[in-house]
């Protein structure tokens, strides 16, 4: 995700993307274990085509994406690995007003959803007091239902308080390369010590 983060300020610094734009991304993709076997990860992600009608900025829309595979590649689909059907549909929106995320994944049985839902949704109200920042935002903005067999995942976020943590975040990133850059060692090119 550093590396995303890099890349991404990148191209806002240089005005490519515009983060207040609204958009509506939606990425079909299976659960399942990465490289390491132990991270869950998205399998085989894929763009669904949205209405013609209502065409994305295709800049923006590219840039999310890269940030719905970025995130599920660093493994915070995990806690979803407990759902018994692992296809997932993940749809991020941005209106005027709001940043609105999704995953919904249809279960075996209502049932299954049920206990998916429950099950996230006692851990979500544990570790939502437990965190801090952005982190608790996130938690506390989450709402875990089932409609039928369909297990779903929501997170509704007010615009400015997205756009203000975006940039934080990409900032803060940004602080830590330079950090990085700047720790880097040098070796002297004559060692006093030695004579």
């Amino acid at each position: 995700m550093r590396v995303e983060a890099k890349e991404s300020l990148e191209q806002i610094d240089a005005g490519k993307v515009k983060i207040d734009t609204p958009f509506k991304v939606v990425i079909s993709a299976t659960l399942g274990l990465g490289k390491d076997g132990k991270t869950v990860v998205l399998k085989n992600p894929k763009p669904v085509p949205q209405d013609p009608k209502i065409p994305n900025d295709p800049v923006m829309e590219k840039f999310v994406q890269d940030w719905i595979i970025a995130v599920g590649d660093a493994g915070w689909f995990g806690y979803l690995d407990k759902l018994k059907a692992k296809k997932v549909l993940i749809t991020v929106q941005q209106t005027d007003t709001e940043l609105i995320a999704s995953v919904r994944a249809d279960q075996p049985t209502d049932n299954d959803a049920k206990l998916a839902a429950s099950g996230l949704g006692t851990l979500l109200s544990i570790a939502a007091p437990a965190a801090s920042g952005d982190d608790q935002l996130f938690l506390q903005k989450a709402s875990v239902t089932a409609e039928g067999k369909t297990f779903i995942l929501n997170f509704n976020i007010p615009k400015p308080l997205v756009q203000e943590m975006i940039l934080r975040k990409l900032a803060e990133s940004k602080e830590k390369e330079v950090k990085r850059e700047g720790n880097a060692l040098v070796q002297p090119s004559n060692n006093t010590a030695e004579r």
